[in-house]
């Protein structure tokens, strides 16, 4: 059972942010903030008055990015956060996340930043708890298939190697 940490008002928030929050601790140690938005959107095309949202969102943020990065291994942060997302034990295929994403009117993405990795995604809101399971199993048991991963590691070798000055230009300074 998760254990209410911080409700409203100990939440500090923009007066406009009709939205409400709750953070809570879970049994395995990790804190989690719930939002809920039911702000009515009154005269959508098509529509004959408000309507709730049916959209469930979802974000996990690690705290590690690419300063942790052994030197020997740059851009091994952002290699692993794609890795993650090519499957699970309990759903082995490489891509059956990015499939039940399409199937529930969903989004995903994921980023690496210097001291963060954040992977989040949307779905359709009675797909949630599904959403749950499958987002869930990615960072419990990951696959880290490594003949998937030999074109990512390619791929962002390519992009990271894109994304660097000249090395004439580094040692000019």
């Amino acid at each position: 059972m998760a254990a209410i940490v911080a409700e409203e008002p100990a939440i500090r928030k923009p007066a406009s942010d009709t939205r409400q929050y709750r953070v809570i601790l879970l049994p395995n140690g990790l804190e989690a903030v719930l939002v809920q938005d039911l702000e009515e959107h009154a005269g959508q095309e098509g529509g004959a008055g408000p309507q709730q949202r049916t959209t469930a969102a979802v974000a996990l943020n690690v705290s590690a990015g690419n300063l942790q990065d052994p030197p020997e291994w740059r851009g091994l942060a952002h290699l692993l956060e794609h890795m993650i997302l090519q499957g699970s034990t309990k759903y082995p295929g490489a891509s059956e996340w990015k499939a039940f994403i399409a199937s529930a009117a969903g989004r995903t993405n994921a980023s690496t930043g210097l001291d963060n990795t954040n992977y989040h995604f949307s779905c359709a809101a009675h797909r949630l708890e599904e959403g749950l399971d499958r987002f869930s199993s990615l960072f419990v048991a990951p696959l880290l298939k490594v003949a998937c991963n030999l074109s990512l590691s390619s791929s962002l070798f390519l992009s990271l190697s894109l994304s660097l000055p000249p090395l004439s230009l580094l040692l000019s300074f």
